[in-house]
């Protein structure tokens, strides 16, 4: 069966080629738009699927704005701790990164994407606290962008369960730049599998992505799956049927192909 899973909406390309062979070695970043059907996550499998994500982009569009000498940036000579379970190349990876990126820093301060990969390390070796300093400054130093705030939010849901500031970090996001697909997900994960959860928040902030995002389809399949997981076929199918559309005019036919599908089986 087919189903929208959420995070796994966009890909992202690392910011660099050492991070690329990392998340190849250790096969953490997922990729793919469209997954099988399954039941609610647990609290386990949400844990396990959402540290597999870390928003990062080759080009980012963070500007360090305000000088760093009026902020005091994260400490640099924070101790790596690998997990126990980490396979050995992956470690090395990593500690290699991690010095390539602090010397990139120290150099020179103001580089936005290296702060950003820094962090992405971190969470990689689920060093929460790091990654969630990098990107708490990187709020501060470079107020116009949305990357942080989006790995923010994601990490105070999944990983560190401070729920607010997830939804906090999310509308921080939206704040700064209204289409921005991931935060609008990031919103609905949250709503609905853990904050706020007897609310129609879910549901709602999918709605307004569907208006602030004419084109994008991910936040109407989205959509579909939560209407389908409730049982609210004829609502699933009307969003299936918008999600074909916004597919059919990005050319995105095996998309078209899969959606048919799913409609075919909710009105058979």
């Amino acid at each position: 069966m087919f189903n929208y899973t959420p995070g796994k909406n966009t890909q992202y390309v690392l910011g660099s080629v050492a991070i690329i062979v990392l998340i190849g070695l250790i096969g953490w970043y997922i990729v793919e738009d469209l997954k099988t059907d399954s039941p609610k996550p647990s609290e386990e499998q949400m844990n396990q699927e959402q540290q597999e994500e870390v928003v990062i982009q080759e080009e980012s569009s963070g500007t360090i704005q305000t000088p760093v000498a009026d902020i005091p940036h994260p400490l640099l000579n924070r101790e790596v701790m690998i997990p126990e379970n980490f396979p050995e190349e992956a470690a090395v990876a990593v500690r290699e990164n991690i010095e390539t990126l602090t010397a990139q820093i120290t150099e020179n301060p103001n580089l936005f994407q290296s702060w950003m990969n820094l962090a992405a390390q971190y969470k990689i070796i689920n060093d929460f606290e790091g990654a969630a300093e990098v990107w708490e400054y990187l709020n501060k130093v470079a107020p116009q962008n949305t990357l942080a705030r989006v790995n923010l939010g994601n990490l105070y849901h999944y990983d560190l369960k401070e729920y607010a500031k997830s939804e906090s970090a999310f509308k921080a996001a939206l704040a700064v730049e209204e289409d921005t697909p991931q935060a609008y997900l990031g919103l609905h994960e949250l709503y609905r599998y853990s904050y706020k959860t007897d609310t129609a928040n879910a549901k709602d902030i999918l709605n307004e992505a569907m208006e602030a995002l004419p084109e994008n389809v991910d936040v109407v399949m989205a959509l579909a799956s939560y209407y389908k997981d409730l049982g609210r076929t004829s609502e699933a199918v009307g969003a299936y049927q918008e999600a074909r559309t916004r597919a059919e005019k990005l050319g995105n036919t095996a998309l078209v192909t899969t959606i048919d599908a799913e409609i075919a089986k909710l009105t058979q």
